[in-house]
């Protein structure tokens, strides 16, 4: 039940598969690319293990290596929605995706197409 309340929230079809994700703090002139582990991936927004960001909200930028084209990477902005933490120093942390431009949100769609049919549609 408890998964079904997190996909109606998002009202997009949730992914769950590992990956590897790098961030910036928006606020950063220079950004610093720090590396987290994406949870689960939707067109709207995502939940990835980190260590915890400074302040419970903020601006991002998200790099995302997209599989199924080894050349190319998911860009986009984002904002903190939440953080969770876990133990180790690390948290969950929710984010939702900024309004993308067409070619990066047909990359996402794209890419969460393949993993359904890759895992055979099981979410």
């Amino acid at each position: 039940m408890k998964n079904k309340k997190r996909e109606d929230r998002r009202r997009t079809v949730r992914v769950r598969k590992p990956l590897d994700v790098e961030y910036s703090v928006s606020s950063r002139r220079t950004p610093s690319w720090a590396a987290g582990w994406l949870c689960d991936i939707s067109e709207t927004g995502m939940c990835m293990v980190s260590r915890p960001l400074p302040g419970r909200t903020g601006k991002l930028t998200v790099r995302i290596r997209v599989p199924i084209r080894p050349a190319r990477t998911l860009t986009c902005g984002a904002r903190i929605i939440a953080q969770t933490l876990l133990e180790r120093s690390t948290a969950l942390i929710r984010i939702e995706f900024d309004p993308m431009d067409d070619r990066t949100r047909r990359l996402l769609r794209e890419y969460i197409a393949w993993l359904l049919i890759k895992e055979r549609g099981v979410l």
